[in-house]
């Protein structure tokens, strides 16, 4: 597994309710490039790339958040919309992407 921080966790609307996917990526962002959903998933044993690994799927948008919480450790006060995560990214790479637990 990557490191927490080569890590994010998505939450998105699906037919069912919900689902949880871990993305694994290669932290190669910069300030010119801060798009989460273009870093390259990390390398498995079996040669594939792990970036959208389901988790699971729960009816309740509370319930995949507890999930979150629960499989993967997700911290409930960093949880941003999808229009800010980027920008977020941005930030963490330009104050010179400090350790999960600096942050």
């Amino acid at each position: 597994m990557a490191r927490p921080e080569d890590c994010w966790v998505e939450i998105r609307p699906v037919a069912e309710g919900f689902v949880v996917v871990l993305h694994e990526v290669e932290d190669i962002g910069s300030e010119d490039f801060s798009d989460l959903h273009g870093l390259p998933g990390v390398e498995r044993e079996d040669g594939e790339q792990n970036f959208g690994h389901e988790i699971g799927v729960v009816r309740e948008g509370s319930e995949a958040l507890h999930l979150a919480e629960q499989k993967l450790g997700a911290d409930p006060a960093r949880w941003c919309n999808q229009g800010v995560a980027g920008d977020d990214y941005l930030d963490y790479v330009r104050v010179g992407r400090p350790d999960a637990a600096s942050l």
